[in-house]
């Protein structure tokens, strides 16, 4: 009996240790973001310079950053004056001006330009662009996904189901970073695409369902990201002004759910992941 009280302590105390244990508040402050959606747009100058947004990187605790910009200039500036103990991974926009995001997919002198502006930079990424449905079809998408994918760049996809498809066919086994994850695209269909895609990465700004009403992860979520703790990652979306202005509580946002995660997986989501995405 007693050689059996033993062993039933011994099962229970395992079992707390390897529980998966969900972050404590105070760790979640500390830990470190890499932001994996960040604009830098010159139209005609940035929200803030260089020096500003290093000290707004600092209070927010971003350690890391994926950034483009419209017009690519803005990009290759910040990147060229990294802001102090930020690494700024730049990716380059298939956008010369504005009205190049309605018509760049069947333009085809944006092929060029693309292939003109990878001269000027070490790019790491192709994106973010934007194109739905059908226009993922066209020859100057099929050509750029192609040409990123044979340089081992990240393609950086804000598009529906319909385009990420294409996308996919295009170059399998490219690395895709999926901008805000379809928006609302049915969790199920986003479980399906992870399951058939294993180099599909999903980027969480934006993005609809992943807290309940009352501000905590939502079940479904919370499955998903235990299930795929690789494959996701998170981002500002600094498009506008208005989220350079609410940047620090956008990343705060985050790290309200990442904290109801078990340690490992936080940190994956937070940083880990983006950084990984673009590690040598």
């Amino acid at each position: 009996m007693r050689r059996l009280i033993l062993l039933r302590i011994a099962l229970v105390a395992w079992a707390g240790l390897a529980a998966p244990v969900a972050i404590r508040a105070e760790d979640t402050a500390r830990m470190p973001v890499f932001d994996a959606h960040l604009h830098y747009n010159w139209e005609p100058s940035p929200r803030l310079g260089s020096g500003a947004v290093g000290e707004l990187m600092r209070r927010a605790g971003v350690t890391g950053m994926f950034v483009n910009s419209r017009p690519n200039d803005g990009t290759r500036a910040l990147a060229s004056n990294p802001p102090h103990g930020v690494s700024v991974v730049p990716f380059l926009r298939p956008y010369r001006t504005r009205s190049d995001v309605q018509t760049w997919f069947r333009d085809p002198s944006i092929v060029q330009f693309v292939r003109e502006e990878s001269a000027r930079w070490a790019y790491r990424g192709l994106g973010e662009f934007h194109v739905f449905g059908e226009g993922a079809d066209t020859p100057v998408v099929r050509e750029l996904v192609q040409w990123a994918a044979g340089r081992d760049l990240v393609v950086f996809a804000h598009c529906d189901t319909g385009a990420l498809g294409r996308i996919l066919a295009h170059a399998p086994g490219a690395r895709v970073l999926w901008a805000h994850t379809g928006f609302s695209v049915p969790e199920s269909e986003v479980t399906r695409l992870l399951e058939t895609h294993p180099t599909l990465m999903a980027e969480l700004s934006y993005r609809s369902g992943i807290t309940d009403a009352d501000g905590r992860l939502s079940g479904v979520w919370r499955e998903m990201f235990l299930r795929f703790p690789d494959r996701f990652v998170i981002g500002s979306d600094t498009w506008i002004d208005q989220r350079w202005d609410d940047y620090e509580a956008i990343i705060e946002g985050y790290r309200n759910w990442l904290r109801e995660l078990p340690a490992d997986v936080a940190r994956r989501i937070a940083h880990d992941n983006a950084a990984n995405l673009v590690s040598p």
